[in-house]
Order: structure tokens, then C-alpha cells, then sequence
């Protein structure tokens, strides 16, 4: 627990208080934006896939791209001359948009089953597949830029898990707290989806589990995306200034959860990603990111 908060300490020492301060109004901003004019709700509106495409890639790209020109006005540091970061800023909130836009087709495994099975294949099955396609998609944007071992993160040096653990169960009384109010209970937990099949076994817990399993494969896809990749493959351009564009593209995939949520989604990606910067390695951050989705799993659940 001293190391990342030794982390946070450099950190907050050697930022750029204007640049910090800056990136979280324009933050805000956004955040107030979104649920006063209820922004999300019309980008999931659309049945059209090309529609919803977009507008969740301009939502993302304008957040992510903003945020950078932000750092190159402020820091009045020279805008890196390589293509590929060019390349990047483009790519990447087109990769997260189709993440969240696109729902492979599993009829033809489904339609050998009746109903509730079939419903319940897709719902288990559709974040996996989500998650291969973005990795599979990542890998490759990492292998094109040359950034050699190991991809995005996965490194397989030991890291102390234990200071992990620790800031998890610090979170555990915020997230009691925030099991409490009205958007967090409706919201959570994802569980709920899953409700239907405990008429049709005997065992539901087991069915429970295995969604809860496919639930938490998207933790990894989305430590492995924001932390792994938009961090790492960016700081070979901008050094530590790649954490606050990160933030503020991780901010914004959480509009339409509870505000609480998304409004702690931007200091958690700042956390989350002064200590990949350190450690180079996705995995502690991986450990308090899934905790904490399960133990809201868990509050929406008991409370």
C-alpha cells in the first residue's frame, strides 16, 4: 500500500497543476453534459449499427483527442511527429466504439437450444466474444508499432499483490455507502439479467457463477485496452502525459452508469494508471478493478 501511495505522492509532485486542473474541468464538463441532457441515452438509442457507431466513436475521439491537445497546449510540449501516434488517436476510440456497438451473432450455436437456454448462451457469450475481438484487434496495433514484449502490459514478472488487496478492502466502505442510493440499486447488479434461469435448474447458483465469470472477462478486456495499451503505447510519445487522456476516454465509457460511478471512474483511471506507469504490468490494477466489480455485484445483491 506505501508503494502506490508513494506512486500517487510522484505523481501529484511532478504534475503540471494547471494541466491536471484543466483536464478535470474539461472533465466535469463533460460529465455534467452527458446526464443533464441524458447524451447517453441517445447513443444507445439508434437500432442502426453504423449510427450508434458513431456516435459513440466522435463522443470518444473528441474526449480522447481533446484531452491531448490540452497537454500540448499547456505543457507547450512539440507534438510528436510519428504517424502512428496520429494513427492511434484515431484508431482507438473506433476499436472501444465498436466494442460496445457490435453483438456478434451466436445463432447458429443458439438455435439448436430452446428458450431460456438460448437467451442465456447470449448473454454469457457476448462479452468473451467483445473481449477477443479487442484484444485481437489491440494485439495487432501493438505488433504494427514495433513495441515488442510483453503486449500491453501482460507482463509475467511477480508483482507484491498484497498492497492491491489492501486498497480494495479500503474501497469497501465507499462502495456500502454508494450500495445505498437509488441509481446504484438500479443498476446493480448485473445479475438481475440472469434471474430467469433459476426456474429451469436446479443448480442456479452454478449458472449464476458462470455469468459472473463472462462478467468479469470484461475487467481484463477493458485493464488490457486502457491500461495496458492507451497507457503504455503512449508514453513512447508523451511520457507520463499519456495517464489524463486515458482517464478522460475511461471517464467517458462510463456515462449512463450511477454519476458517483462515472465521476470516480476518472480519478480511478488516473490511479490505475500512475501505477501501470510504474509497474508496467496490468495486473494489480486488474485485481482492485474486478474486486471492486464484483464486491458492487455484491452490494447491489445484499443491499
Amino acid at each position: 500500500m506505501k508503494e502506490i501511495l508513494r506512486y500517487l505522492q510522484d505523481y501529484v509532485r511532478q504534475a503540471d497543476k494547471n494541466l491536471l486542473l484543466t483536464v478535470s474541468f474539461f472533465t466535469g464538463v463533460l460529465i455534467f453534459l452527458n446526464y443533464y441532457f441524458q447524451l447517453h441515452v441517445g447513443l444507445y438509442a439508434p437500432a442502426s449499427f453504423g449510427i450508434r457507431f458513431s456516435g459513440f466513436y466522435f463522443l470518444f475521439l473528441f474526449a480522447f483527442s481533446f484531452s491531448y491537445l490540452l497537454v500540448f497546449v499547456i505543457r507547450r510540449r512539440s507534438i510528436p511527429s510519428a504517424p502512428f501516434f496520429y494513427a492511434l488517436i484515431v484508431l482507438a476510440p473506433a476499436l472501444f466504439a465498436l466494442k460496445i456497438t457490435f453483438s456478434p451473432s451466436i445463432a447458429h450455436f443458439s438455435k439448436w437450444l430452446a428458450y431460456p437456454w438460448d437467451q442465456y448462451l447470449r448473454l454469457v457469450a457476448l462479452l468473451p466474444l467483445k473481449g477477443i475481438l479487442v484484444f485481437g484487434l489491440t494485439y495487432a496495433l501493438w505488433r504494427i508499432g514495433g513495441y515488442g514484449r510483453p503486449v500491453a502490459g501482460l507482463s509475467a514478472k511477480k508483482l507484491p499483490l498484497s498492497p492491491y488487496f489492501i486498497l480494495l478492502a479500503a474501497m469497501i466502505p465507499l462502495l456500502i455507502a454508494a450500495g445505498m442510493t437509488p441509481d446504484f440499486q438500479e443498476t446493480y447488479p448485473k445479475l438481475r439479467q440472469v434471474d430467469f434461469i433459476s426456474q429451469h435448474t436446479a443448480h442456479p447458483w452454478l449458472f449464476r457463477l458462470i455469468y459472473e465469470l463472462s462478467y468479469g472477462l470484461d475487467f481484463f478486456t477493458i485493464e488490457f485496452f486502457f491500461r495496458g495499451f492507451l497507457t503504455l503505447a503512449f508514453i513512447r510519445y508523451v511520457g507520463r502525459e499519456a495517464i489524463l487522456p486515458m482517464a478522460v476516454f475511461y471517464c467517458a465509457i462510463h456515462f449512463g452508469k450511477p454519476v458517483a460511478e462515472c465521476i470516480s471512474s476518472y480519478f480511478g483511471g488516473i490511479l490505475l494508471g500512475v501505477v501501470i506507469y510504474h509497474t508496467q504490468s496490468i495486473w494489480g490494477g486488474l485485481i482492485v478493478h474486478l474486486g471492486i466489480a464484483w464486491l458492487m455485484e455484491a452490494a447491489g445483491y445484499w443491499l
